[in-house]
């Protein structure tokens, strides 16, 4: 069913160390958060969706690493969005040119949408979290997250749909087969967010508006979708707080959400 009406809506259309990308459109115009898909893979989503590669008028780009920036090369040869990142991920990003900078507290509106930025903790050049305002709703985003840092408790509030990130299972992690360095990064104050730091993140933007919960960049090896919906969902319940919550898939779309 083709979705191309006023509103807002959202689509987790991959999410984890494989690719992630998040589709966001109103009517006949839409933006990207991070481009971790092929190209073809893009126009088939947005085909789905009763639009195409014309209709896309920004790629927001959160950081330099290749899970999240890896379509973008070949999607720049046959679609002309802007591409919008932080200074320090567009240095990192070797050879790019004309994209605009989008530093912490400066909007940038692009269609319906305006888009804005906040600092995350992660081991990358200046990674950020993505506001979206649109349509009278907001989306907050940020699913590479080392801590649970003031800024970004800050930004999820007021948020109608929160993407945050439930990584990994400590214990899963702990056993599983990774080299100790690489569990250290993992579970570090610039790696990823466990599914109980998660869960706190969750509940903290629910508390303060949040009715739509994407759990986001699930590690294939250290989690399961199952333990991360249930660790939110239990922390929801304690808390009294109510908010639909959905685990986006790795590798495949996820649930849409209207608003």
């Amino acid at each position: 069913m083709t979705r191309t009406d006023e509103g807002l809506h959202l689509w987790p259309l991959a999410s984890g160390s494989n690719g992630n990308a998040v589709l966001l459109w109103s009517g006949k115009s839409a933006i990207l958060i991070d481009d971790g898909v092929s190209t073809r893979r893009l126009s088939g989503h947005l085909a789905a969706v009763g639009l195409s590669l014309a209709n896309l008028e920004a790629v927001v780009l959160t950081h330099e690493h290749s899970d999240h920036v890896g379509g973008l090369p070949v999607l720049r040869k046959h679609c002309a969005a802007r591409i919008i990142a932080s200074r320090g991920t567009a240095e990192s990003l070797r050879g790019m040119k004309g994209y605009e900078a989008l530093a912490n507290g400066k909007t940038h509106e692009v269609g319906p949408f305006a888009i804005s930025s906040f600092p995350i903790p992660h081991d990358a050049e200046e990674p950020m979290g993505i506001i979206v305002d649109c349509c009278g709703k907001r989306v907050v985003s940020a699913t590479d997250v080392g801590h649970l840092a003031t800024d970004v408790l800050e930004a999820f509030r007021g948020a109608d749909i929160a993407v945050v990130e439930s990584n990994h299972d400590p214990e899963m992690l702990h056993h599983g087969p990774y080299p100790k360095f690489l569990k250290d990064r993992i579970s570090g104050p610039l790696g990823h967010l466990s599914n109980d730091e998660g869960a706190e993140l969750a509940i903290h933007a629910a508390a303060h508006g949040a009715k739509s919960l994407v759990l986001a960049h699930l590690s294939e090896s250290n989690n399961l979708p199952q333990l991360a919906h249930a660790s939110t969902s239990i922390a929801l319940k304690r808390s009294g707080r109510n908010a639909h919550v959905t685990v986006a898939p790795r590798g495949q779309p996820g649930e849409r959400i209207d608003l």
